[in-house]
């Protein structure tokens, strides 16, 4: 049963698509089926709606190549996260994905969602990663793009599909999550290089820089990884960038 609330926000999604999007636009965008994060009914229309509006954005773009799937690799994933190294990493791995087929659009999230990243294709077949930037954190937006690349490249077949992310539930038992989380993890830090490193069996400040500067990432990515297997988040969380994502990206209002 539908409350008058849900009516309501579902006439605005309605008429938003109306004004932006094709009949065959609007037809895909209402068939879409949600996977990954459970979208619970109260942001079913918000996240409709915050999907339409990435999808409409990605189609902006220009200079894009043509996605090869047979292209994505394990190397070219680490090749991506060590773009964390830079200070404008988060703008330069928009750029890379770019060339190889896959548009990236930051949208703030909508409210009643709680939304990071997304991972869809555009009614002509490309893929697009969405990014909220909920978090301001350097570690989260780089777990959440290779996490949406991961599912780009392994999961995403149907138009009809998007997956939807929050990076609380990195712990998820869904096959394809969990496998998303591992290529994500392992493009950052090689799962056999991670347990014998000092950053993980004897965490110092020295020993996080160390880690990083061996494989060319941000200590973020390594503090945070720390954070979320020890599950002590108040530690080396100097480390962690917070607030320097979203001034990479000037032209996009937060609220």
């Amino acid at each position: 049963i539908k409350t008058r609330t849900s009516d309501s926000v579902e006439e605005i999604v309605k008429a938003f698509l109306g004004q932006v999007a094709s009949n065959a636009a609007k037809a895909v965008l209402y068939r879409r089926n949600f996977k990954g994060e459970e979208v619970e009914q109260k942001s079913y229309y918000s996240t409709l709606a915050w999907t339409a509006r990435v999808l409409i954005r990605a189609k902006e773009a220009r200079g894009v190549g043509k996605f090869d799937p047979a292209k994505i690799s394990p190397e070219l994933l680490r090749d991506l996260a060590r773009l964390s190294w830079f200070a404008e990493g988060p703008r330069l791995a928009i750029e890379f994905l770019e060339k190889y087929g896959i548009v990236v659009v930051v949208e703030p999230r909508l409210p009643n969602t709680l939304l990071d990243g997304a991972a869809m294709l555009t009614e002509d077949g490309v893929p697009v990663v969405g990014m909220t930037l909920r978090h301001d954190r350097i570690d989260y937006f780089w777990f959440t793009l290779l996490h949406e690349v991961a599912h780009i490249w392994r999961h995403l077949n149907a138009k009809d599909d998007a997956f939807i992310d929050r990076i609380e539930n990195m712990g998820s038992k869904v096959v394809t999550e969990k496998e998303a989380n591992r290529i994500a993890r392992d493009a950052c830090i090689p799962r056999a290089v991670w347990k014998r490193s000092p950053a993980f069996l004897a965490p110092t400040k020295e020993s996080i820089r160390s880690l990083a500067d061996e494989l060319h990432i941000h200590p973020a990515i390594v503090a945070g990884r720390l954070q979320f297997e020890t599950g002590r988040y108040e530690s080396f969380r100097e480390f962690l960038g917070q607030g320097n994502v979203r001034q990479c990206f000037p032209d996009v209002t937060f609220k």
